[in-house]
């Protein structure tokens, strides 16, 4: 029994050793039932171009999720196949983030359709006159192209008018997510 509590201990202080040169530290437990001072923070400093753009990511997530989902039931290719599930799989876990910095920042969403989900629809309509095949894949990776292109540059904009610094390092990790889905989709142009 000693030698077994022994070895946890000793593993339990390597662990310790790994976590402490990694720079983790254990979260801090608030006892009170008042927010942490970060959160009320941002509350505090989050404004109504901050909804409208949550609005805007929010409704970008979902019209791209219906685009990818479309796309992977039409596309043959199964290169295209699988970027636009994998259009889907981010666009989920993207949207989950935009309401999750909502809920701490106390927004709901103002949801208007801008134009990048408008181009998002258009290609969605565009998409259900083609018939299943290679023309249907050329033309959802190159509308893809032009979706991307615009989206990137709209979430550039919102890093500099986002006034919550949650939303603002949202955006900002967002930007990457766009390139990486146009250069994917560069890469599948035939």
């Amino acid at each position: 029994m000693t030698a077994r509590l022994a070895a946890i201990v000793m593993i339990a202080a390597i662990a310790a050793g790994v976590l402490a040169t990694t720079g983790w530290s254990a979260p801090r437990r608030v006892t009170s039932g008042a927010p942490r001072p970060d959160r009320a923070a941002a509350a505090e400093t989050a404004g109504p171009q901050d909804a409208a753009i949550l609005g805007e990511l929010a409704s970008f997530d979902d019209a791209e999720i219906a685009a990818g989902t479309y796309g992977a039931t039409r596309a043959t290719d199964p290169r295209v196949v699988r970027y636009a599930q994998g259009l889907v799989v981010m666009h989920q876990r993207h949207l989950a983030q935009v309401r999750a910095v909502a809920l701490l920042l106390h927004l709901s969403p103002t949801t208007q359709p801008d134009s990048a989900t408008r181009d998002v629809t258009t290609r969605v309509d565009a998409l259900g006159a083609l018939r299943r095949g290679p023309r249907f894949d050329s033309v959802f990776v190159s509308s893809a192209i032009l979706v991307y292109r615009h989206a990137i540059g709209r979430a550039l904009g919102m890093t500099t008018v986002a006034q919550s610094d949650s939303l603002r390092r949202l955006v900002e990790r967002t930007v990457p997510l766009y390139h990486r889905s146009l250069d994917s989709a560069l890469a599948l142009r035939h």
